[in-house]
């Protein structure tokens, strides 16, 4: 074929087609412009009914990619093309996809679970999985948590939803317990007043449910005392580093003796 016959069958197919194409063109543009817009409102309606900001902009994006593909399976149909053949292909696709991806769909499934039942959010201190941590994001197929030593654990969604989950967070506040030995010679009542004086005094250390100090364990060697406190489980560590530091300190300073262990 030279280059006059290209030329010719160029200018047929477009004399043909060429209308249909630039108004497939024409559709597709403002088919995007209109999906967008509708994925803004949506959003938007969300956030005024208080949706999960992880669950709204989840359910966005899906409806706007469901569009954009019915779109172009419009824009497909307007051209010309068996549509039959194109959903058959796209099924066909999505079925290798899916078997493909099996672990993946679980954790899609996990997340979407997750994002529905809201066990924690962004934010919570929990325990999944034997790793413990704040939870930095909640992602359709993982979640990511940050643990007390900078690391980033990224857990599958998968397993998540079908495991234990400790929500330290939840109801807002921890109890936080400090052990001391004491040698079995001290006066506990003593030893209760230094802590109890020292909690009070903490300005981490909640009013409600009160602090308490109390006897854990006697034994020949020594006594093991517990001081309870109340805590918010966002300052939960560095009041607990803190609260240890101080009450040991004051225990040193009232000369009492820890039986060789504090």
């Amino acid at each position: 074929m030279n280059q006059q016959q290209i030329t010719t069958t160029i200018y047929r197919y477009f004399e043909t087609y060429g209308l249909r194409i630039l108004l497939a063109l024409v559709v597709l543009w403002l088919g995007f412009m209109l999906i967008n817009f509708l994925s803004k409102i949506l959003q938007k309606q969300f956030e005024r009914r208080k949706i999960d900001r992880s669950l709204s902009l989840f359910m966005v994006n899906l409806a706007n990619w469901s569009l954009k593909i019915l779109l172009l399976v419009s824009i497909a149909s307007m051209i010309g093309v068996e549509t039959a053949s194109f959903v058959v292909v796209i099924g066909s696709i999505g079925l290798a996809l899916g078997l493909a991806l099996q672990g993946s769909l679980q954790n899609f499934a996990g997340g979407l679970l997750i994002l529905l039942t809201k066990p924690y959010k962004i934010g919570d201190l929990v325990a999944i999985q034997g790793e413990k941590g704040k939870v930095k994001e909640i992602e359709i197929f993982s979640t990511i948590l940050i643990t007390d030593d900078n690391r980033t654990v990224i857990l599958p969604n998968a397993l998540v939803s079908n495991g234990k989950i400790t929500n330290f967070s939840r109801l807002g506040n921890l109890r936080l317990d400090i052990f001391f030995q004491i040698a079995p010679t001290q006066d506990f009542r003593k030893v209760q007043d230094i802590l109890l004086n020292v909690m009070h005094k903490h300005s981490g250390v909640l009013e409600v449910p009160e602090p308490f100090v109390g006897i854990t364990k006697m034994e020949s060697h020594g006594t093991e005392v517990v001081a309870q406190a109340s805590v918010t489980a966002s300052s939960y560590h560095e009041i607990a580093f803190d609260l240890y530091a101080i009450c040991r300190k004051n225990l040193i300073d009232a000369q009492i003796d820890f039986g060789g262990k504090s």
